[in-house]
């Protein structure tokens, strides 16, 4: 896979370094004395200042609702190599303020705080960053814990953060005008994991540097994000002075293996400069040159995830998260919804996590989710994600829904399922009474013979003769009652066992898709509905759920021709592909490959029968 994405700024030092000042800004000098006379531009900033602490005084506002995160400029390091720790608060002011934990192996300094006020649409967001400096004193993996926090009485927590550092000196050995060196936070990891790369290159500070692109990073087996550059910073290798280039990425792995990442290639243009006799001017700047910059491949162990212990409704979450639930409001009626908000917070592929589902669903009707997701750092890694359901009662209830949420934490390579905290629910009035079933049809007695004797024989001919208008009347009666009542019979056995009805959802479901891959010309959409229908005929065969299903477990559900065999792993690996790598959209798919697709779904079916 190669990947080029973005573009660089010409002047290396100017990358990832704009910074836009909000409204408000406490001023907090350090390193300088307070100026008697301002000059205009301080005055000006001061009454800016000013006016916007009287607009937060005199507007209506509400204060944000705070939050708190902590994020590592780098997720690896060397030994004696400067980390900066950013603690982010936002929505009101901490009290007393944080303190950073004490980490064996790590020596860690406060080096300073800002903050920030800003008004927007009514609303007060205010501020504060505390940056701390970490400069790890021997190698091995860290981990910094929680850091808590007080904000109006209440206690929060940042999320726990990893820092692997390798031994001093390592890079020197790859290079000495230019070279580069690729870091991954872990060389172990499973089958859609996400995992942190960082690629460096070092530039000879003797020489003036520029690049316009982002490196070619190549490698098969998995999948990349864009790439951030996230600053320069001067060190020293071997007792020579480098500007150091820092990118960030991610990578996901889509298959079990042993594979290599790398080499990642970047172009860089370059002049050193030259001496130039008796110049009061200094040294010129020679010709430009360009220098491919290498960072060598490294190795990355990806192993499968296991099936022992895999909980129904796991849906390919990885990594280490927390689980909570509210529901408002607390008092409905009959037939109102009650709205979950279900928030998963932590370390992991969010983009593999889907709405978790309830844990007991007898007695609710829910709703398709709406979902947004808030994340803690540029790479996405970490953050909160939350999903809002409408869920109606449709029995007496006296307490809130209960949800589940299951998740594969790699550490301790088990699966991991959280459930929701019920809270008290109110339901107000009775369950609506089943609608009475019509009384049944009376066919009518046959007439007797007519009594040629007696007038009471034509009396009652009289009294009983069916004119065609009403008996067609009568039929018409008893056909509409005899279908509302089958009616009635349908809908009673579908409430009595609700699978029924859950099974013809997915069959229907199963045909809609068909009709998408029929007509679609997106290989995504493609893609996707095929997936999608083979994970529908595993759950028709199994219940489990769809999304959990891989691609071993639809293989071993049928037995396939070796042609059907290898169109259903193409789809599922360019699924993969495109799934975790987010791109590859728009592109059209061919008329050969939809009869594959087709074909293959064909034996599928045929298969079980």
């Amino acid at each position: 896979m190669k990947m080029k994405t973005g573009h660089w700024h010409r002047n290396l030092k100017a990358l990832g370094t704009s910074n836009s000042e909000p409204c408000c800004r406490d001023s907090a000098v350090q390193n300088s004395e307070f100026q008697k006379f301002p000059t205009s531009k301080g005055r000006r900033s001061f009454s800016s200042a000013l006016l916007c602490l009287l607009l937060a005084l005199l507007l209506p506002s509400t204060a944000a609702v705070p939050t708190v995160s902590g994020t590592l400029s780098s997720a690896t390091a060397s030994v004696g190599e400067n980390v900066e720790y950013e603690l982010l608060i936002q929505g009101s002011r901490p009290d007393p303020a944080p303190d950073f934990p004490d980490v064996d192996g790590l020596e860690m300094q406060g080096t300073g705080q800002s903050s920030s006020m800003l008004i927007s649409n009514g609303q007060l967001n205010h501020t504060m960053t505390y940056t701390f400096r970490i400069v790890p004193k021997r190698e091995g993996n860290f981990t910094i814990p929680p850091i808590e926090v007080v904000i109006e009485g209440r206690k929060m927590r940042t999320q726990e953060v990893s820092l692997k550092v390798s031994p001093g000196e390592k890079a020197m050995a790859a290079g000495d005008f230019a070279f580069g060196e690729i870091r991954l936070l872990k060389n172990t990891a499973y089958v859609g994991e996400d995992v942190s790369m960082e690629i460096y290159y070092y530039l000879d500070q003797s020489a003036l540097w520029s690049g316009n692109q982002a490196p070619n990073l190549t490698g098969e087996g998995f999948t990349a994000r864009r790439m951030i550059q996230t600053g320069n910073s001067q060190v020293v290798v071997g007792g020579k002075h480098y500007e150091r280039v820092t990118l960030r990425t991610v990578i996901t792995p889509n298959k079990a293996g042993k594979f290599s990442l790398g080499p990642a290639v970047m172009k860089f243009a370059y002049s050193k400069q030259e001496k130039r006799l008796y110049s009061p001017f200094g040294p010129a700047r020679g010709s430009a040159q360009e220098l491919d910059v290498n960072a060598p491949a490294v190795d990355l162990e990806v192993k499968p995830l296991p099936v022992e212990g895999r909980p129904k409704d796991f849906t390919g979450a990885i990594g280490k998260f927390e689980f909570g639930a509210q529901g408002q409001p607390g008092r409905i009626k009959f037939g109102e919804p009650v709205t979950m908000t279900l928030s998963i917070a932590g370390r992991g592929n969010f983009e593999r996590i889907s709405a978790p589902p309830l844990a007991d669903a007898t007695g609710w009707r829910t709703y398709p989710p709406e979902d947004k997701f808030q994340a803690n750092d540029q790479l996405e890694l970490s953050g909160t994600k939350q999903f809002t359901i409408s869920v109606v009662p449709e029995v007496k209830k006296d307490a809130m829904p209960v949800f589940s949420f299951s998740y594969f934490d790699p550490e301790t390579a088990k699966y991991t399922t959280l459930t929701s905290q019920p809270a008290p629910l109110v339901v107000e009035g009775e369950a609506p009474a089943a609608q009475a079933e019509p009384a049944p049809v009376v066919a009518a007695k046959p007439l007797p013979p007519p009594d040629i004797l007696g007038v009471s024989a034509q009396l009652s001919l009289v009294g009983t003769y069916d004119f065609p208008t009403q008996r067609a009347l009568r039929f018409a009666t008893a056909a509409a009652a005899a279908l509302v009542l089958a009616g009635l019979n349908i809908l009673r056995l579908r409430r009595a066992t609700p699978e029924a009805g859950r099974r013809a959802e997915l069959r229907r479901e199963r045909a809609a898709l068909l009709a998408r891959i029929r007509s679609t010309r997106d290989r995504a959409e493609l893609l996707d509905a095929t997936a999608r229908a083979l994970q529908l005929d595993v759950t028709l065969a199994t219940g489990r759920p769809p999304a959990s299903i891989e691609l071993a477990e639809v293989l071993a559900a049928r037995t396939l021709t070796d042609s059907a065999q290898a169109t259903v792993k193409e789809v599922f690996a360019a699924r993969a592909e495109l799934l975790y790598a987010g791109g590859g959209r728009n592109e059209e798919c061919s008329p050969s490959e939809r009869d594959r697709v087709l074909e293959a779904l064909a034996t599928f079916e045929r298969s079980a029968q």
